[in-house]
């Protein structure tokens, strides 16, 4: 009586809950789909079951692997060998793994002294070795920036972010790299070296394309240079990468009242306090156009809002 009772509990239990098998599917799944964090939340769920299975361990190890956290796959590929340690698998995993961690310390060791000649030799070693592991192709990444080779840097922080897909420091190096073009670019143009400045502005964009602020100190030059046409075009790219940007909408109000075109000046204008509302500029400058034009009650109002917005502008 208490077999059959034990053999429709594992029965209901597999039903219920399913088995290994069916978590080490999904997990591989995952894993091909790319869905690593989604893997390892499915792994930390399985093992709450299956404690004791090498195969869920070792798969637990691969994900971590992907992920860039190799203390958690090292401790996943040992407790793999320790419920299986016949396994030739899960021990070469672990030693590859092993000998990635002690080859990333030596090379580490030439760049902390400076020596970046040898570590970039190093670290191109390692990513022909391990091509799989972002953090190896981020820390190429990381030594070409040192040498101030960015397109290399920006190219190996993109293949790592490629990679894993799900580590945010890799898309924030590609910001920092463009931000220093941009930061460059602002030394230029107050040094009145417009032509330097822009393809510093160009760089940082080329790096990294929906960096906003770039486009509108771009445009911001070429308006200082009176080159209206680039200025438009860079304005009405910066306004697809996003729409919701006041200072372009007005700027490019401000190319049209330069070329006399004053209906798409104030479009323009309009659209820059439909932004924001509180925007004094935009609402001087209506307000500025419609003096010009002799409308002088539409002046006045445009003119009131924004000294109530800013007094001493």
């Amino acid at each position: 009586m208490h077999k059959y009772i034990l053999f429709f509990t594992i029965i209901i239990i597999n039903v219920l809950f399913g088995n290994v098998d069916e978590y080490l599917s999904r997990i591989q799944t995952l894993i091909g789909d790319g869905e690593y964090m989604k893997a390892n939340e499915e792994f930390e769920l399985a093992i709450k079951e299956y404690d004791a299975n090498a195969s869920l361990y070792f798969i637990g190890g691969q994900v971590a692997v992907r992920l860039d956290r190799l203390d958690d796959a090292n401790k996943h590929y040992i407790k793999s060998i320790e419920l299986d340690n016949k396994n030739e698998d899960y021990r070469l995993a672990q030693e590859k793994l092993a000998e990635l961690k002690k080859a990333m310390t030596n090379a580490k060791k030439n760049y902390d002294v400076g020596i970046i000649d040898d570590a970039i030799i190093e670290y191109e070693k390692l990513t022909s070795i391990y091509p799989e592991y972002a953090i190896v192709v981020y820390n190429l990444g990381r030594v070409y920036k040192i040498n101030e080779e960015y397109d290399l840097a920006v190219k190996n922080y993109k293949k790592a972010g490629q990679l894993n897909p799900f580590e945010e420091k890799y898309s924030m190096a590609i910001t920092a790299i463009a931000q220093q073009m941009a930061k460059e670019g602002d030394t230029e143009y107050r040094r009145h070296e417009f032509e330097t400045a822009i393809e510093n502005y160009k760089q940082a964009i080329h790096f990294s394309p929906d960096y906003t602020t770039a486009y509108f100190k771009l445009a911001r030059t070429y308006l200082k240079m009176k080159d209206y046409e680039n200025t438009q075009i860079i304005l009405e790219q910066n306004l697809a990468v996003d729409p919701q940007q006041e200072q372009s909408e007005k700027m490019l109000g401000d190319i049209y009242r330069e070329t006399g075109e004053y209906e798409n000046a104030i479009e323009h204008y309009n659209r820059a306090i439909s932004i924001n509302e509180n925007y004094y500029k935009a609402h001087y400058s209506i307000g500025a156009l419609f003096l010009k034009e002799g409308q002088n009650e539409k002046a006045r109002d445009a003119l009131e809002i924004s000294i109530e917005l800013e007094p001493n502008y």
